[in-house]
């Protein structure tokens, strides 16, 4: 079966030029969280604050990228340096205007909880990842012993 994937993705325009996003991918987030430990983390943790929740609303991505441009600069130029897929070029993201940030934030955070379930299934399977990861290795750390 070949797979027939196009990935979705939004132009943010504004005066000067565009931006185009698409919703981050599992290389992306494990990027993200090797290069920004414990901003990565404080994200994660916001974003569990929806699991209850079947699916991200605009309402409440708009709020969490507000939150990030605000209080992790850094992490938000490069969440969106990687949706728009120039990686390298985290420094001019950076210099976007803050409303462009966060609309790219926030469309960024629309497209990657698209999937069925959104937050609440993408956290869900982040949590029993990390328990079966967790399980195998004490597992192998017991049988070194």
């Amino acid at each position: 079966m070949a797979l027939n994937f196009t990935p979705q993705k939004k132009t943010i325009k504004f005066t000067g030029g565009d931006i185009t996003v698409r919703g981050l991918a599992f290389t992306d987030i494990a990027q993200l969280v090797e290069t920004n430990r414990d901003a990565a983390t404080e994200l994660y943790e916001r974003f569990t604050g929806i699991r209850a929740q079947d699916a991200i609303t605009a309402t409440e991505a708009g709020s969490i990228a507000q939150e990030v441009v605000t209080k992790m600069p850094a992490i938000a130029a490069n969440v969106v340096a990687l949706a728009a897929d120039v990686p390298t070029q985290f420094e001019t993201v950076a210099l976007l205007p803050i409303d462009v940030l966060v609309a790219a934030l926030e469309a960024t955070a629309l497209l990657t909880f698209a999937m069925e379930g959104g937050a609440k299934n993408f956290v869900e399977t982040l949590v029993r990842v990390a328990r079966e990861t967790n399980r195998l290795t004490d597992s192998m750390k017991s049988s070194r012993d």
